[in-house]
């Protein structure tokens, strides 16, 4: 009860509810589980302990059943084809980064002291193993050096990156401790050029912005994990003004850098950490597959025939109605008509082996790592208390756009104060001296943003809510910043790990969280 502010009579009465549940419907209890968890730094063992009691339960792989986790449209069912459109050569040949960890170096975040959580290393000291083990890959190669006591001691690198190339993100202002990007990592850069189809905070500090179409003006394919449905994007009307298509954009690219290499007689590079050339004479037809997919509605095409769940679908199909995948997937279950798609099928059913290394729903992790900072079973850890501040910091989805998309449109900012505004509880406002309405400064050691304050009954005391997604420039006073100017990236250590059975990177599966639910800051009255 000290630790959830739940009794303990409700506790006990939910874990009766779901043991019973669960032994009178054959393992029909869920959990609904959005990305917030992990934003915490003990996510990893708060995720294993819901799957251990649903395990328990014999909820997982049952219609009904399980644990269903939602963070957005990040199901790519038809995966075969989209990786066979991507990267031609097999994904094998490609260099697949982990943004968390490139953004904790390049940007040389602080480094944490770990002994309180149960660490014997520091975070850049676990890195630092994880990177020169080949746990997890950080780009360029060899940034690091081979001196862990410098970099541990001082977070520089040497090499650093030298372009960044962003293309549906609002990456700038998304990212975590963006104080620490814009003073650490964009001075090293030679150019940041962004695709993006309005100038949001990322395209405000680009070099070169490429005008791109919107989602109304191209063709494309949708899929979700909230359902085994294909949907497509179709252009309402065409690319306006300058503006491309993706597929549009980075064709013409392929084109201008076929011509500058012919030109400049660069037509071919060996790559040494794959053992080939890269043959740059004929990149855009490589791009284009020999004209064969020279248009978006082509690509869409290509990726439909070649994964098992749309063979044989068209995009005019699909168009005309939203079609069921295939029955044959992919993925840990098939489809089967009339009944809903849920996980793991294959395994409870069909018998074959988890992904694990036990080939078991695996919840020993009899990993070092794990094992020495006794983790090797799910185990409660309290938040991390780092931050010398009175006031956890909350930062929620926003409720007036999708992410930043659309967050500063007049339409969205009229649902609500018309600019950012944070949340806090009467007592806490009492507290500072402060009024509704008021401008107030949040700050920490990371840095500081303004915005006015809203006071909320429902907001608990010791805590402030500032709802994510605000452009850095819209309605703060002083310098530009946002709800990240006051996090930084913290790293969990067992997330670096690897070498073990399911614990190997694999975007987007393996490797470390962005983490800032643990920040704790204070609030002032701002008189500037």
């Amino acid at each position: 009860e000290p630790i959830t502010g739940v009794a303990a009579d409700v506790i006990q009465q939910v874990a009766q509810e779901i043991g019973d549940t669960a032994m009178a419907t054959g393992g029909k209890v869920m959990i609904m589980h959005g990305a917030g968890t992990n934003h915490w730094f003990h996510n990893d063992l708060n995720n294993r302990a819901m799957l251990l009691m649903l395990s328990l339960c014999g909820a997982i792989g049952k219609n009904g059943g399980g644990f269903n986790h939602y963070v957005g449209q990040e199901k790519i069912w038809p995966v075969k084809g989209l990786v066979k459109l991507s990267f031609p050569q097999g994904g094998s040949k490609q260099r697949f980064q982990n943004t968390t960890l490139w953004t904790f170096v390049h940007a040389n975040m602080p480094d944490q002291d770990l002994s309180a959580e149960g660490y014997s290393q520091s975070t850049r000291g676990y890195l630092f193993d994880s990177v020169q083990n080949g746990w997890m890959p950080l780009y360029p190669e060899g940034c690091l050096g081979s001196d862990k006591n410098a970099f541990v001691s001082t977070g520089a690198t040497v090499k650093d990156p030298k372009m960044m190339f962003i293309w549906r993100a609002n990456w700038f202002n998304q990212a975590k401790g963006n104080n620490y990007v814009e003073q650490n990592l964009y001075p090293k850069l030679d150019m940041i050029v962004d695709i993006n189809f309005h100038m949001d905070t990322t395209a405000l500090y680009a070099d070169i912005v490429l005008p791109a179409a919107s989602h109304y003006e191209k063709y494309d394919i949708n899929t979700t994990d909230l359902h085994s449905f294909i949907h497509p994007f179709t252009p309402a009307i065409p690319p306006m003004f300058e503006s491309k298509t993706d597929w549009q954009t980075f064709q013409a690219l392929a084109a201008k850098i076929q011509e500058r290499a012919i030109a400049r007689g660069f037509t071919s590079f060996y790559d040494a950490k794959w053992g080939g050339n890269r043959d740059l004479s004929t990149l855009s037809d490589q791009f284009t597959d020999n004209g064969a997919l020279a248009a978006d509605i082509d690509a869409c095409q290509f990726m439909l025939d070649n994964a098992p769940e749309t063979a044989g679908m068209t995009m005019a199909q699909i168009d005309a109605q939203p079609q069921r995948m295939n029955n044959e997937t992919t993925w840990t279950s098939n489809i089967e008509p009339g009944r809903p798609y849920t996980a793991f099928l294959k395994m409870t059913e069909g018998k074959q082996p988890y992904e694990t290394l036990t080939g078991r729903q695996q919840y020993l992790i009899d990993h070092d790592w794990f094992q020495s900072a006794g983790e090797a079973l799910p185990s409660y850890k309290p938040p991390v208390e780092v931050d010398a501040y009175p006031l956890r910091y909350n930062t929620p989805h926003g409720r007036w756009s999708i992410h930043s998309t659309w967050r500063n449109a007049k339409q969205m900012l009229r649902l609500n104060r018309g600019g950012p505004i944070c949340y806090m509880h009467p007592s806490d406002m009492a507290a500072r001296g402060l009024q509704d309405n008021d401008w107030v400064r949040i700050y920490n050691d990371h840095g500081d943003v303004v915005v006015r304050v809203k006071a909320w009954e429902a907001e608990k005391a010791g805590r402030v809510t500032m709802y994510h997604g605000w452009e850095r420039y819209v309605g703060v006073k002083g310098k530009k910043a946002n709800f990240n100017s006051v996090t930084g990236i913290r790293i969990k250590p067992t997330q670096l790990a690897g070498g073990y059975g399911q614990l190997h990177f694999k975007l987007n599966y393996w490797g470390p969280t962005g983490v800032q639910r643990d920040t704790r800051v204070q609030v002032e009255k701002y008189n500037g």
